[in-house]
């Protein structure tokens, strides 16, 4: 373990395993929430047809299959930024032609009053296919494809 001090600040911080983590925010970066997704397919109504990227700094990247409605699994995103509003690229390729039908943003909020994620704004374009977001619960959303 090696200490120092970064060039904006002179805040010590540790390096363990080449990733730098601040002491003095180590309570901060607890989970405070988690955020879950699925992408549900209603054009073709089966499992795996379609791939979901979904790309954030704060939240991570994540590759995730289409589902059937009845299929209750989703993924899940434990963030590491939790008062910023959060950019999230979101991609839907069909596994048949390789082609992006979804092509698009949204973003999203947390907020720790009514501890529930918000969707700030969203474009997501519609061509053949169309995106809708449902909201689950406070920090769960279907990602509608239809």
């Amino acid at each position: 373990m090696r200490y120092g001090t970064t060039p904006f600040t002179t805040k010590k911080f540790e390096m363990i395993n080449n990733e730098f983590s601040f002491n003095q925010q180590r309570k901060y970066h607890e989970k405070e929430f988690t955020l879950a997704l699925r992408l549900v397919d209603k054009f073709f109504d089966e499992d795996g047809a379609f791939t979901l990227t979904f790309n954030t700094s704060a939240l991570g990247n994540k590759k995730e299959q289409s589902v059937q409605e009845q299929n209750k699994t989703y993924f899940k995103f434990d963030p590491s930024e939790y008062s910023q509003i959060i950019t999230c690229g979101v991609y839907v390729r069909d596994k048949a032609t390789f082609e992006y039908v979804i092509n698009g943003s949204m973003h999203i909020q947390y907020d720790r009053r009514s501890e529930e994620v918000k969707i700030v704004s969203q474009n997501l374009p519609e061509g053949k296919n169309k995106l809708e977001v449902v909201r689950v619960d406070k920090t769960t959303f279907d990602l509608v494809l239809s």
